[in-house]
């Protein structure tokens, strides 16, 4: 059959059988998901090669449970951070807030407080860092890397001020160790707060005004305000959610482990910000997002799990060296993904 090509712009756009652009929409739509979905593909490869190599250790459901539930904490810690990011607010307090929070609601519990009003007034207590935050950001004009790495400092001096640096190993209610302990359905429960968290921080990123509002504002301060936008309201909403959620991550975390030692969210520091960023790469490349948040987390929990197991002595310093290795990769990626979306 004789082929018809016509040319429009130097570029072949339609032959006669309509082929050729048929061709590239397919080849360009699979290099676009194979760069967006690249995480998702890295993951199921680990978890291919570890159940190969480690079957007896990895590929069981009990290391199944222990990575999905206690990477949880790490992603609803992970979206707190992604909303201080989406406005361009390197909030590095949140890693500090959990732990306060882990902390003080079971220090509360231990003073005798109902476990119900012991959340709530942890909870509080994050909207107050939060608050502290904005009154630093946006009226004292303290950069915000400053103003949340101090804040860190703070926290943990109250951590170690309220326990006499121990932290808390009993009182903790049993009702309350339950709601962070069960597993309803088989699934452990910190992974519902998970999704719940994750539910609605997407919605709000993606469908709410207010999250094109705080994207606005992260893409460009200065464009927003012009815009009319009230960014200094907005950045204190921001720094509030932001905080209020690693408070609850906090709370999930000493519900699940049934103590609550000073140093908890230290180790999520460095691995919040490699998903948050490693995230901004996935999905939605070029944005802070949820869903390319929660591949990351579990992309880099799987990595380090499925090594540790091979290399068991290394246990020790190995998540620090692959969590630093992957914020490097990650924030290198995320602003090439930025720069060129």
């Amino acid at each position: 059959m004789e082929r018809i090509a016509m040319i429009e712009g130097g570029a072949l756009t339609r032959d006669q059988e309509g082929r050729s652009i048929s061709a590239r929409r397919i080849g360009r739509v699979m290099i676009e998901s194979s760069g967006r979905l690249s995480g998702v593909y890295v993951t199921i490869f680990l978890i291919v090669l570890f159940t190969v190599l480690i079957p007896e250790n990895f590929a069981t459901s009990v290391n199944a449970r222990i990575i999905i539930s206690s990477e949880a904490v790490a992603v609803i810690l992970a979206l707190a951070l992604v909303i201080a990011l989406s406005a361009d607010i390197l909030d590095v307090s949140v890693a500090g807030t959990m732990g306060m929070a882990v902390v003080f609601v079971g220090w509360l519990q231990q003073q005798g407080v109902n476990p119900v009003w012991s959340v709530v007034l942890t909870l509080m207590m994050g909207l107050v860092v939060g608050a502290i935050n904005a009154l630093n950001i946006i009226v004292l004009k303290v950069p915000a890397l400053i103003a949340t790495l101090g804040m860190i400092s703070v926290l943990t001096a109250i951590g170690y001020w309220l326990t006499d640096g121990i932290g808390v190993v009993s009182g903790l209610s049993d009702g309350f160790k339950r709601a962070g302990q069960a597993q309803p359905f088989s699934i452990p429960a910190p992974v519902f707060y998970m999704l719940g968290v994750a539910a609605i921080v997407h919605y709000v990123l993606e469908y709410m005004p207010f999250g094109r509002k705080i994207r606005a504002v992260g893409d460009n301060r200065d464009a927003a305000r012009l815009a009319g936008l009230r960014v200094e309201w907005l950045t204190l909403k921001v720094l509030l959610a932001s905080s209020g959620i690693a408070a609850f991550a906090g709370v999930v975390y000493a519900a699940r482990l049934g103590t609550a030692p000073l140093d908890a969210g230290d180790p999520y520091l460095l691995t919040t910000f490699a998903a948050a960023f490693l995230g901004s790469t996935q999905i939605r490349p070029g944005r802070f997002n949820v869903i390319g948040t929660i591949v990351a987390v579990y992309l880099l929990a799987i990595g380090i799990n499925g090594v540790q197991f091979l290399y068991p002595n290394s246990s020790v310093w190995l998540k620090g060296l692959f969590s630093g290795c992957a914020l490097i990769v990650a924030v290198a990626l995320s602003v090439r993904r930025r720069s060129t979306s």
